[in-house]
């Protein structure tokens, strides 16, 4: 009589049972996997690259905004004379007795754009009167910065700094940044950043208040 029972029904082959070799992928599904492979691996060899390099390269803190980085208060301003968009020639020592607020910004920076109305009513304001706006525009085509100016309405000075000179000297790394400078020609604050009309007054009545 056959053995049907569960122990003999799911019996392991013997040893000297022959295993049959696992079947080829089909032509298709083999060229794909030809193709695959390959570019994986440098995929995965780029990944690691980088990984590596990241991992080597020096890491360098954000720069704080609002907080003086290139310059410490009570340093003299470095001097400077540039032409405006509309070819007059200015100097920051022409303006010496006054708290001046130097700003360095582009037509293509979203927060220079939207400080420029601030700047304008401050200037509006007390333009005449104790304190003085230069905006330096830097390395952008005179003709650029007139459409902006007009299409803005602004009245303060626009310098150009087309070799970027003056950006160089003043140790800018982002734009806008704007320098307040007191009576006496000296650094009272940075700013790292577009700015309010509060915040200018208040930067500019510092400046004002700053000890000779």
């Amino acid at each position: 009589m056959e053995d049907t029972s569960p122990a003999s029904a799911f019996e392991r082959p013997s040893a000297e049972a022959e295993v049959a070799p696992p079947a080829p992928p089909p032509p298709g599904v083999a060229a794909w996997m030809g193709r695959i492979v390959p570019i994986a691996i440098a995929v995965l060899a780029l990944a690691i690259g980088g990984a590596v390099l990241l991992s080597a390269a020096p890491t360098q803190a954000p720069l704080a905004a609002n907080t003086p980085y290139s310059f410490d208060p009570g340093m003299p301003a470095p001097e400077f004379s540039l032409q405006t968009v509309d070819g007059q020639t200015l100097s920051l020592s022409d303006l010496r007795g006054k708290a001046v607020m130097v700003n360095f910004w582009a037509t293509w920076c979203p927060p220079c754009r939207a400080e420029m109305p601030d700047m304008q009513q401050v200037y509006a304001e007390r333009g005449s009167s104790d304190i003085a706006i230069l905006a330096v525009n830097v390395q952008e085509a005179a003709e650029l910065v007139n459409q902006f100016v007009a299409r803005y309405g602004l009245k303060f000075p626009i310098l150009m700094d087309p070799s970027g000179n003056v950006f160089t000297a003043y140790r800018v790394s982002s734009l806008p940044t704007s320098y307040f400078v007191d009576r006496e020609g000296r650094i009272a604050s940075v700013n790292v950043g577009a700015l309010n009309r509060q915040g200018m007054v208040k930067q500019l009545d510092a400046a004002l208040q700053a000890r000779n």
